[in-house]
């Protein structure tokens, strides 16, 4: 009798296996022939990286300012210029960047980098241009996202903004780095 029901089981377990449906999964996308020459800006128009990569220097802030919880502090604006775009067929007319980061928590901020001398509880917040925060590595920032129209014989302006942002308050002094990559989308 032990061994009968052993053998039930058993073929219950295998059954069970069998019984499941084949789904499938369909992937879609497109290929875009749009390309522009990238650089990246301060405020004032002082060109950080003519490559499209650079440095946002933030100015440094009292400790005391990021003291209490969800508190942020020195909104620095950047701007990333397109110019000699070929808007591809058929023509794109909006633009937009996508941030990436390995850097980046579950809520979109961006950790401090630095090792020793580092300032403790605080990161970076990015913003658009509307100041809501941009979550980085966050697939629905592609959906929320806001976009530029693009100028044909010009430059395409996308601002944004970075500021120091303490979930939890008490930040220590220190500094403070951090890195995040960018792709321009055309939605």
């Amino acid at each position: 009798m032990k061994y009968l029901s052993y053998s039930v089981l058993a073929s219950a377990l295998l059954m069970s296996g069998v019984s499941h449906a084949t789904n499938t999964i369909t992937f879609t996308g497109s290929i875009t022939d749009v390309t522009c020459d990238v650089k990246l800006v301060d405020a004032a128009g002082k060109v950080l990286g003519a490559d499209g990569t650079g440095t946002v220097a933030l100015i440094p802030v009292p400790a005391t300012e990021l003291s209490g919880a969800g508190s942020t502090a020195q909104q620095t604006q950047f701007s990333i210029v397109a110019s000699n775009c070929a808007l591809g067929t058929p023509a794109k007319t909006k633009m937009a960047a996508y941030f990436t980061s390995s850097h980046a928590d579950n809520l979109g901020y961006l950790d401090n980098t630095v090792g020793t001398g580092a300032a403790t509880k605080v990161q970076f917040e990015l913003l658009d241009s509307k100041l809501n925060q941009i979550k980085v590595n966050d697939p629905a920032q592609s959906t929320g996202i806001v976009t530029t129209d693009i100028v044909e014989d010009g430059d395409t302006v996308m601002d944004y903004y970075v500021q120091y942002y303490s979930a939890a308050g008490g930040a220590t002094s220190g500094d403070v780095s951090s890195t995040v990559n960018y792709e321009l989308v055309y939605p």
